[in-house]
């Protein structure tokens, strides 16, 4: 059968040559089959599908990060910039800090809201005096940093573990290897060594 032209206007075709496993070139086999298509427009179909999802895929993403790019921006605007959200996030850190092994919020208790005035009072000024602009440093970083200011916490007591237990002995570990019942039947347990002594027949002095 001769070969068609390509029809006018279509993609000049070209040869790719690869290599694949057995069980793809059956599946495509397969696909191609059901389709109508030969084993090339099938690959190709496929190929190109691929590359449509990858590029939709990459758009979308692009996307996201535009919305929440202009949603940062508005957040940013709402609270005076960027400068004045990064102070802002400074101050949620310590409030968070003195809320930190208390079963309130600092709004909840007189005690924890004078604590956080005392913490805010001693930190302010470092705070105002802190770069703002050109090359913030990050949120974590300025967490590190200003948690000097927080409360101490008491110190957790490290246990004694002499009075909480103690290392069995090599008598104590032997029993309580044989009490496993898969370990019963094993030699040098005390079970069969009592059906080992049960079944000993007295010798006939006869």
């Amino acid at each position: 059968m001769p070969k068609t032209g390509t029809p006018a206007g279509a993609a000049e075709r070209i040869t790719i040559q690869a290599r694949t496993t057995a069980r793809v070139r059956e599946g495509l086999e397969e696909a191609a089959r059901e389709s109508g298509r030969s084993l090339s427009q099938e690959m190709e179909m496929r190929l190109e599908k691929s590359l449509l999802i990858d590029d939709a895929a990459r758009k979308t993403a692009e996307k996201a990060a535009e919305i929440i790019s202009e949603h940062d921006q508005i957040i940013y605007m709402m609270l005076g910039g960027v400068e004045t959200f990064s102070l802002l996030q400074d101050i949620a850190f310590l409030i968070d800090g003195v809320e930190t092994d208390q079963d309130k919020r600092w709004f909840e208790s007189a005690e924890l809201r004078a604590q956080v005035y005392k913490t805010l009072e001693a930190a302010l000024p470092e705070l105002i005096r802190a770069r703002r602009t050109g090359g913030i440093p990050s949120a974590f970083m300025r967490a590190v940093d200003y948690a000097k200011y927080l409360p101490e916490r008491p110190k957790k007591p490290i246990p004694d573990i002499s009075k909480i237990g103690r290392f069995l002995t090599d008598e104590e570990l032997k029993r309580e290897f044989f009490l496993n019942d898969d370990n019963a039947d094993a030699p040098g347990s005390p079970e069969r060594a009592k059906r080992t002594r049960s079944v000993r027949m007295p010798l006939d002095k006869g």
